[in-house]
């Protein structure tokens, strides 16, 4: 409660303290105090010898307090300041009202001040004046003010003179209260952050301090200002050296309680824990050492351990023997059964009930030790495996290079393995090939992995081709590159040679069409003689001729005609295949409105219906699609079984293609003739049945091939077909 109470009303406190005190010094200004003397030399001695003493135990108990709290830098330089004042002031308490005796308390007051001032300085400096010989400095100075004021009192400046106090003393107090003050600013903004009360205490006692001192020409020997500042320090001594006390015995008791407890802690730590004598006997082993060896206390107390628990460890102790730690070490430690287990030991030399004793700490590495076997095998199965994959196989470190290599590298490169451990692969990478390390580098760090095809080269100079792939992978933390080489010399040179071959056959396709096409055309004269030339004969000589010579005539004629027609349609497909592509927007839906007044006498014939609606704009050469329509078109008007015919022009838009269908209701046909209706000269049915060259369907499949897409069919027959094709968007 009492703490709550100060954390939460601490500022006013001590505002309450200030303004008591200024209120007191104005009261006393403005004549509302009177002036009174009372002289008892007695009562002041006693009052100063016990706030001497106060302050002394004060000093005491902060030193024991902060003794191995290294981190604790203000309190010891409080505690000297108490120490230096307590000193001070029970010299001072044995003085006769005089010079010296004022001269004591005053360097009291400012030892105090120096001290408190000192919190201000920076943390390196506070921990020299606290490490180093500084206080031991400061007790010798003390010592020796106090034998010069004893020995040469006169030779010491004057700081009173016939119950009145000089100007000199007027300073040295004020200089003191300005440290008190200092003091105290740094107590209280401490205090806001951490809330301890004994800061809140030395806080408020500084400030007493400092008002006494700053406000201390207001008073004179043996007056009231006088008395009141003597009891004011005196009460505040007092209530420091309580609260002082108080904390210390919590802390003492504490510490009991941590004692009291400690066997109850070490048995729950749940790692073996034994302490053993200097003369290497057993005190005491834990609950988890007990567990882990069998062994109870009463079986091995004041036993020697290496009897027993430490028989591997061959009677020797480092610590003992050699004056040096054991950090985990590895020992084999002794079970009451007489089989043994593998530990971790760690050995520390201590104090145990105020004897130096060591403290011997392990851990069981039974499954540890039988987990590192079993990734020992893991290991050498996967150096195994490692080693029998026919790619060659490489780990690469970023700054070391080639750290591991498998069986296969080692044959294919030619090179031994402590060779490639000092490579890296630039070093057996083809020079006009390095390019394509750096690729993969840029690749497996921005991506993971990489891809691709190099030239390597041979420890004997010789060259192959290989295709490299790889990955990031992490090795002991660290990024590595997995990269595994396969020769695909074989591969590349059967790929040169393919190359090769078609070439050939694309020079022998462009010859052979080349032939046609002059061969077309050089064919044409010749038939249109023969066709002009049988028309005149029947013109001229036809009621001349028999009905058989008729006959051959109509023959000549219509195998003219025919002639005729396979060379229109052999040029047709040749156009198609030399004609450069020219590309642009198509509207299809004009496009087949075109092809359908082009076959208007073969619709109107049919008795035919045409059906098309919102067909799509593409990307083509209009030419050669309206001929691609009007072979579809017309293949479906030729083969019609006499009905009612009906031609469905439709089109579906894919992910990146138009799918387009040409549906009918003739005749159909049978699905294995399905790839023969797109070969040239092919026709299913017999001349007198459907006229035909057999080579529209074979020009419709080049169209739709020369624009990047594919077509095929589907029918049963008398149910008709579906001719369907598609066309990159």
């Amino acid at each position: 409660m009492t703490r709550k109470i100060i954390q939460k009303y601490h500022l006013l406190i001590l505002l309450g303290i200030i303004a008591i005190l200024m209120a007191f010094g104005i009261l006393r200004l403005s004549g509302f105090v009177g002036h009174y003397n009372y002289i008892n030399i007695p009562l002041h001695s006693s009052i100063e010898a016990i706030g001497a003493v106060m302050f002394i135990l004060i000093a005491i108990l902060i030193f024991i307090r902060t003794r191995g709290d290294t981190g604790e830098l203000d309190f010891p330089l409080i505690a000297m300041g108490f120490l230096g004042m307590g000193i001070f002031d029970l010299y001072h308490s044995f003085l006769h009202v005089g010079n010296n005796f004022v001269l004591a308390h005053i360097l009291s007051l400012l030892n105090g001040g120096f001290w408190f001032m000192l919190l201000f300085l920076p943390k390196k400096v506070k921990i020299i004046i606290r490490h180093k010989s500084f206080p031991f400095v400061s007790v010798g100075v003390w010592l020796m003010l106090l034998v010069l004021l004893t020995t040469n009192p006169n030779s010491l400046p004057m700081l009173e003179e016939n119950g009145t106090f000089t100007f000199l003393s007027y300073i040295h107090n004020t200089l003191a209260g300005v440290g008190f003050i200092a003091g105290t600013i740094y107590l209280i903004l401490r205090y806001r952050k951490e809330f301890e009360n004994e800061l809140f205490l030395l806080a408020i006692i500084a400030l007493i301090q400092g008002l006494s001192c700053i406000t201390f020409y207001q008073s004179e020997v043996w007056d009231i200002e006088w008395w009141l500042w003597h009891i004011y320090r005196f009460v505040g001594s007092i209530i420091l050296f309580y609260s002082v006390f108080v904390m210390y015995r919590k802390m003492m008791e504490e510490l009991g309680h941590i004692n009291k407890n400690q066997s109850t802690i070490v048995n729950a730590m749940p790692f073996g824990l034994m302490i053993v004598s200097k003369d290497k006997k057993v005190i005491q082993l834990n609950k988890a050492a007990r567990q882990l060896t069998g062994f109870e206390n009463n079986e091995v107390y004041n036993q020697p351990c290496f009897d027993s628990i430490c028989k591997a460890e061959c009677n020797k102790c480092p610590v003992l023997d050699q004056k040096e730690n054991v950090e985990g070490k590895k020992v084999i430690i002794g079970k009451k059964d007489g089989t043994s287990f593998p530990a971790l030991k760690t050995v520390k030399q201590i104090k145990f009930n105020n004897e130096e004793v060591l403290l011997e700490g392990f851990v069981d590495l039974t499954e540890m030790v039988r987990a590192e076997e079993e990734l020992r095998l893991g290991e050498k199965k996967f150096k195994e495996i490692f080693d029998s994959v026919t790619n060659s196989i490489f780990i690469i470190d970023f700054e070391e290079g080639i750290i591991e290599v498998n069986k296969t590298a080692l044959e294919q490169y030619g090179y031994s393995k402590e060779e490639f451990l000092k490579m890296s692969p630039p070093d057996f990478i083809h020079p006009d090939y390095l390019h394509e390390f750096d690729r993969f580098m840029k690749e497996v760090t921005e991506t993971g992995k990489f891809k691709g095809e190099t030239i390597d080269i041979k420890k004997d100079g010789s060259k192959f081709y290989t295709d490299v792939s790889g990955s990031l992978v992490t090795f002991n933390g660290k990024p590595h590159i997995l990269a595994s080489v396969r020769d695909i010399t074989i591969r590349k040179k059967a790929e040169k040679k393919l190359k090769n071959a078609m070439m050939d056959l694309e020079r022998s396709n462009k010859d052979l069409e080349q032939f046609a096409y002059v061969s077309s055309h050089d064919l044409q004269e010749p038939l249109r003689k023969i066709k002009n030339y049988s028309d005149l004969l029947v013109i001229h000589s036809g009621d001349k001729l028999d009905e058989k010579g008729k006959k051959y005539l109509d023959i000549i004629s219509r195998g003219a005609m025919r002639m005729q027609k396979l060379i229109d349609d052999l040029l047709g497909i040749s156009r198609v295949s030399n004609e450069v592509q020219e590309f642009a927007k198509v509207n299809v839906n004009d496009l087949v409105q075109d092809v359908c007044k082009s076959l208007k006498k073969e619709i109107l014939n049919q008795k035919a219906e045409v059906i098309y609606k919102d067909l799509p704009e593409i990307i083509g050469n209009e030419k050669q699609l309206f001929t691609l329509f009007e072979n579809l078109l017309s293949n479906a008007l030729k083969f019609t079984n006499n009905t009612s015919t009906e031609i469905t022009i439709g089109c579906e838009e894919l992910e990146s293609d138009w799918l387009f269908s040409v549906k009918d209701n003739g005749i159909g046909f049978d699905m294995k003739y399905a790839e023969k209706i797109f070969v040239i000269f092919q026709i299913l049915h017999a001349r007198n049945e459907y006229v035909g060259t057999g080579i529209g369907l074979a020009i419709s499949k080049k169209i739709v091939e020369r624009h990047g897409g594919k077509i095929w069919a589907e029918s049963q027959p008398g149910k008709g077909s579906v001719f369907y094709f598609k066309l990159p968007k």
